[in-house]
């Protein structure tokens, strides 16, 4: 679960992502994935966290957000 930034959020072009996972999941591994990794960073943009485990396969343990970058 994404704690921050929360969804609907603006932003300055740097930000901290804070997530947090609930014991027992069985991924050890987190994917932090972002629409900002383009030229233009300003703009709406989706952040998405996603659990795999050891040989990489995704769970369905996932979360995402929009934000504003200004």
């Amino acid at each position: 679960m994404i704690i921050s930034p929360c969804n609907g959020d603006i932003v300055g072009s740097t930000i901290e992502l804070t997530y947090a996972l609930e014991k027992g999941t069985k991924g050890d591994r987190v994917q932090a994935l972002s629409t900002a990794h383009t030229k233009r960073h300003t703009g709406k943009h989706q952040i998405m966290v996603t659990v795999a485990d050891h040989d990489h396969a995704l769970l369905a343990t996932s979360d995402a957000i929009e934000i504003e970058v200004k």
